[in-house]
């Protein structure tokens, strides 16, 4: 796959099952695997996104890069057997630190987060560094929310709530409208 992927998005659930079921891939094959998998994901979705972007002199490798309007994501995918801990994200900080003022970082755990890593973000020791997890990554790829609104959504509860993770249900009732109030009118003959 490149950035001229035209799959449908059917074909790219099917590719994610064959991620899941793949059993005689290597750990690395498979990560390469899901990092294409995420582009063209986001690339259905109208989002220019590219793989394995190294940074300035070769000094990083970054999974996923992409734009959303004025906003820049580092995406780094993680898919172990264990939750991922902090480490990750220290070190997917430190890298955000290394860009251009307003670049966010994505963390993207298929297994989840350990509590420590939780802990961190809900003090929200990285507030440049959001976490997704399995939901919001199949949230994506089925259609049930798009990138750029998911990835407003979780901003907006790092910034109101000061935690970088949410899981996938809690941003989905908080992005709900409420029932607008309901005017009624004055009669004229009760007006001072």
């Amino acid at each position: 796959m490149d950035a001229t992927d035209t799959r449908a998005l059917p074909d790219l659930i099917t590719g994610y099952g064959a991620l899941q079921a793949g059993k005689q891939v290597t750990a690395q094959a498979r990560g390469q695997q899901f990092n294409t998998l995420i582009a063209s994901v986001l690339r259905w979705w109208g989002i220019d996104a590219q793989v394995n972007a190294r940074g300035h002199a070769g000094r990083d490798e970054i999974d996923v890069v992409f734009a959303i309007g004025q906003s820049r994501f580092l995406l780094e995918a993680k898919w172990l057997k264990a939750p991922v801990s902090a480490d990750p994200l220290a070190k997917l900080h430190d890298r955000i630190r290394s860009r251009a003022s307003g670049t966010r970082g994505v963390l993207l755990s298929m297994s989840g987060y350990t509590k420590a890593a939780l802990d961190a973000a809900a003090n929200n020791k990285w507030p440049d560094v959001l976490l997704l997890d399995r939901g919001h990554f199949e949230a994506m790829l089925s259609g049930l929310t798009d990138p750029a609104s998911l990835l407003t959504a979780v901003p907006d509860h790092a910034s109101y709530h000061g935690d970088s993770y949410a899981d996938l249900t809690s941003l989905l009732i908080d992005r709900q409208p409420c029932t607008p109030p309901t005017f009624t009118t004055v009669p004229p003959a009760t007006l001072p």
